[in-house]
């Protein structure tokens, strides 16, 4: 038996969550959709290179306010999951010796979709202004464009993380194992070699969230 996906009441409940989520003090700076409301705040810091490597790494911070404090940019964006592509690694990975590369696209995805919600597109807003904000610093037609799925009509947002980074970009000592709900056979643990390894920017955490009597999260 089939049923049909209730869009209506999936969209009312994002809204919801966007609600308690923009006006939730330790939060709603770190909401995408509120990215433009503070363009000057952001800012391609800190570059990372590691010992014996020319390679550089840069991150995009926000700064709050003039006295040089700054932090690396979080940002969180809610939405209704359309697709997704996640652990655990359940069946095994066939790379041959001569696709050694392959290992640098291996990931695990979520797309997120808001439906007729006006302010989902607030978040795609967002990504377009850190676009237009990363080119600056490099030449022209370096970068890749940037373009949400058209997701059955309604924009989608492709969110992606790498299980693996480039021992280019990062030092061997670290890497982190692998979680056992994200890799309980040891498949993805077994394929990190001398060029690419399990870090903390590859590491995602997952949580259940629940609405307690009282009305706060959980």
């Amino acid at each position: 038996m089939t049923t049909e996906y209730d869009t209506s009441k999936a969209t009312e409940t994002l809204q919801q969550w966007i609600v308690r989520m923009s006006t939730d003090e330790d939060n709603k700076w770190k909401q995408l959709s509120r990215v433009t409301e503070s363009p000057d705040r952001i800012r391609l810091g800190t570059i990372l290179t590691p010992e014996g490597s020319q390679n550089r790494m840069r991150r995009l911070t926000f700064h709050p306010d003039e006295e040089g404090t700054y932090e690396e940019m979080i940002l969180h964006v809610q939405g209704v999951i359309s697709a997704m592509d996640l652990p655990p690694q359940l069946d095994a990975i066939l790379i041959r010796p001569n696709q050694n590369f392959r290992k640098g696209f291996l990931h695990q995805s979520v797309q997120l979709t808001g439906y007729s919600n006006p302010e989902f597109q607030k978040n795609i807003d967002g990504l377009h202004l850190i676009e237009r904000h990363i080119g600056r610093s490099f030449k022209e037609g370096v970068l890749i464009k940037w373009e949400p799925i058209d997701g059955d009509v309604h924009p989608t947002l492709s969110i992606t993380n790498k299980f693996y980074t480039s021992t280019r970009f990062a030092e061997r000592k670290n890497t982190i194992p692998f979680d056992k709900v994200v890799d309980p056979r040891g498949i993805l643990t077994k394929l990190q070699d001398e060029k690419f390894i399990h870090t903390e920017d590859n590491k995602v955490t997952y949580y259940k969230v629940r609405v307690a009597d009282d009305g706060k999260l959980q």
